[in-house]
């Protein structure tokens, strides 16, 4: 996640994917029991 205000900001993380660019996400579930 990014900051909300980040397309006015150039020192923010980039939001935009451009073409040729590729975006992957990772999901990590951790489980536990007692």
């Amino acid at each position: 996640q990014h900051f909300p205000d980040s397309p006015n900001h150039e020192n923010f993380p980039r939001v935009v994917l451009k073409p040729g660019e590729i975006y992957t996400q990772t999901t990590v579930y951790q489980f536990q029991t007692d």
